[in-house]
């Protein structure tokens, strides 16, 4: 849809284009403010019950765990309050930085 276009640029990009989207179907602005804000509160949102158990297991096999996301939120918090953020050695967010040069591509 056209009025997502650049929305994974910032986080202000995505509240416009969300605005916009919003606009576009005629929703009431109250409504559309409070689901934004509720959507946006990445705590909010449950991870899978396998998360920790696996995050446990990669780190015991030694390995380096980074969490990379392009969602318009800082998903940290939730790591944080669920204390999974023990196992994550760093996490690369495009809402705080996105520095592609820092990922590592790994071809099949």
């Amino acid at each position: 849809m056209e009025v997502w276009a650049g929305a994974d640029l910032s986080a202000a990009a995505h509240r416009d284009s969300y605005d916009r989207w919003i606009d576009a179907a005629g929703a009431d602005a109250v409504l559309a403010d409070e689901m934004y804000t509720a959507l946006s509160d990445a705590r909010g949102n449950a991870l899978a019950s396998d998360v920790e158990p696996t995050l446990a297991a990669v780190k015991a096999a030694g390995l380096k765990v980074a969490i990379v996301s392009d969602i318009h939120v800082d998903i940290r918090p939730a790591f944080l309050e669920s204390s999974l953020d023990a196992y994550v050695d760093e996490f690369v967010l495009s809402l705080v930085t996105w520095d592609q040069s820092r990922l590592v591509r790994v071809s099949p």
